[in-house]
């Protein structure tokens, strides 16, 4: 699991210098979303846990509604993107776990 963030990032790396050499900037959050949604969704589904799957649907929608909106609202979709795919599911994943060490405790 390491190495699918490490490769995630260089993923994103090139694709940022890709974008930027092209000038294609108002395509990028587009692509973001569509590789955010995609990360999230096998992330969930590699550790089994569901709402890191509607995370990626999430941002599956968010890479679809940005195609038809300005580049400003694409930033406030990517500030979204990153609650719902990473910090939601991040925060869902530590009460669980701190459900269960209070389980194993008792």
């Amino acid at each position: 699991m390491q190495n699918f963030g490490i490769g995630s990032g260089i993923m994103f790396t090139i694709l940022a210098f890709i974008f930027i050499y092209f000038q294609l900037w108002e395509f990028v959050f587009p692509v973001y979303f569509l590789l955010y949604g995609f990360l999230s969704f096998v992330s969930g589904s590699i550790i089994h846990y569901t709402p890191l799957r509607w995370a990626g649907a999430i941002c599956w929608v968010f890479s679809i509604v940005s195609v038809f909106v300005k580049f400003d609202m694409q930033l406030l979709l990517m500030a979204l993107a990153v609650v719902f795919a990473f910090i939601i599911p991040a925060y869902l994943i530590r009460l669980e776990n701190k459900k269960r060490m209070m389980q194993s405790d008792v």
